[in-house]
């Protein structure tokens, strides 16, 4: 059976999620689209959710927009501007995974204090 509250993620067996509104699983629906994966705060009442809806949706559309634009300027081949495309989007979604701190650049700008 299907409720329009309930969400659906995987399966064998699937995982269900019940939200307070339709409202409110259309917008985890869209943010799970995105490849986002575990708890994530939502608005709390159901026209909330339902005025972020389309200012998400329009966000993630300008934010693919705009990758497409600079992977274009970017990247000579077509699988390489696809690849520099979907690493932003990773980027976007996850975070940039953190490489640690930089070193020191002897000679430009500030130095670490101590050394």
């Amino acid at each position: 059976m299907f409720e329009s509250t309930t969400l659906f993620f995987g399966n064998n067996p699937a995982e269900s999620l019940v939200c307070s509104s339709r409202a409110e699983a259309e917008l985890l629906a869209a943010i799970a689209r995105t490849g986002l994966r575990g708890s994530v705060p939502v608005p709390d009442t159901e026209e909330k959710c339902r005025e972020l809806l389309p200012k998400f949706e329009a966000h993630l559309t300008r934010a693919r927009k705009r990758f497409a634009e600079l992977a274009a300027e970017r990247a000579g081949t077509e699988k390489m501007r696809q690849g520099i495309e979907d690493i932003l989007w990773h980027w976007f979604v996850h975070g940039r995974p953190n490489s640690g701190p930089r070193p020191a650049n002897p000679g430009r700008g500030v130095q670490n204090a101590g050394t």
